[in-house]
């Protein structure tokens, strides 16, 4: 049975593209102010399933 994808939130400068995983008030790698937003993204489940027994 394949699992759904499951639904992310990245946050991301709109002055320089870097992500980060939470929000914050100043982007760290360009250093401007509010500019960093709330995008969802898809993180796909791995294919591979667990051996089991030996």
């Amino acid at each position: 049975m394949k699992k759904m994808a499951k639904p992310a939130t990245q946050y991301v400068c709109q002055e320089c593209g870097a992500t980060y995983r939470k929000w914050a008030g100043k982007c760290e790698a360009c250093g401007t102010w509010d500019t960093i937003t709330e995008e969802n993204t898809v993180a796909a489940f791995s294919s591979t399933k667990k051996k089991e027994g030996g």
